[in-house]
């Protein structure tokens, strides 16, 4: 389903909010996370600091589960019951998620989609139980500490879910009663966050040899304000490693957005550098763990003539 990185351990949850969380009573419920990955692993630590217990379905995690007494691996056939059920795993492989979660959970869960994935396919997912089901959409990074990340949701009990997701610390935005309205909502972000990422690493790796000074960049900066820097410094951390995702995310809105008649013409080049940027790490193998001025020396000669 993912890969996996090194151990976290926590025996002690680590509060994936960055604020404590203490006398919390235990709302949480026990949770299925169907893909441990980045927001399989946020979600597991924010359940069980709300006191709740999660069991795990991934047979590669990318993040190793916690060894907490309140986690469980469950295999590929074991029949379990849960109160909520969240599918954390790239849009490709949610069919057969869905599918293990209709014949492997007990009982009407909620469940909630974490996909990104166009609205068609979030209502294709759903069906035929789409009363049972909700379109999650994180509108948030999660390569940075963010104490409450937003989400959007929709579907008929999107109500209930907002509820246990902000029982977890998570700002929550209800979009709809339906499946796939919040998978509008992230694709209309990605139309701006997704050629934001690829305007920020092209400028940034051509700034280097255009202004040596650095006076170009800082006097950005000072425009548009520390926050603006530090993220345009996690989309240059975080691209190495998920630029190859991004991409065809962001083609998935533009296509959306051509459906409903509305031109993305700076989205359709930002399609283009985010292609060659994951070709680019691709081809040279550079590691996501360097500092930021690395990365972009390294993706230089992918913004070469």
């Amino acid at each position: 389903m993912v890969g996996s990185e090194d151990t976290v351990n926590a025996r002690d949850p680590i509060d994936a909010r960055g604020d404590a969380i203490t006398g919390m009573e235990s709302v949480a419920g026990t949770w299925l996370i169907v893909g441990h990955g980045s927001v399989g692993f946020v979600l597991s630590e924010r359940i069980l600091a709300a006191g709740g217990s999660v069991l795990v379905r991934d047979d590669a995690p990318r993040i190793p589960p916690s060894r907490h007494e309140r986690v469980t691996r469950v295999g590929a056939q074991e029949h379990i019951s849960a109160s909520h059920v969240a599918m954390c795993v790239p849009s490709s492989v949610t069919p057969n998620a869905a599918v293990y979660v209709r014949t492997h959970v007990d009982g009407r869960p909620t469940i909630l989609d974490w996909a990104s994935a166009p609205p068609s396919t979030k209502i294709a997912t759903a069906a035929p139980d789409a009363d049972d089901w909700i379109d999650v959409a994180l509108l948030d990074s999660l390569d940075r500490v963010v104490d409450h990340p937003l989400l959007a949701i929709s579907g008929i009990r999107s109500e209930a879910a907002a509820t246990a997701l902000r029982g977890l610390g998570f700002a929550v935005d209800v979009a709809g009663g339906a499946v796939g309205q919040a998978a509008a909502v992230k694709l209309t972000r990605s139309l701006f966050m997704k050629p934001l990422e690829g305007l920020v690493m092209e400028f940034r790796a051509n700034a280097e040899v255009l202004d040596p000074s650095g006076v170009a960049w800082r006097s950005i900066q000072q425009n548009l304000g520390g926050v603006f820097a530090d993220f345009a410094d996690v989309l240059v951390t975080s691209d190495v490693t998920h630029v190859a995702r991004r991409t065809p995310e962001l083609r998935h809105a533009i296509s959306y957005a051509t459906d409903l008649e509305c031109a993305s013409r700076v989205a359709d080049a930002a399609a283009q550098v985010l292609a060659r940027l994951a070709q680019h790490w691709t081809e040279t193998g550079v590691d996501a763990e360097r500092t930021v001025d690395d990365i972009l020396s390294a993706a230089r000669p992918a913004f070469q003539q």
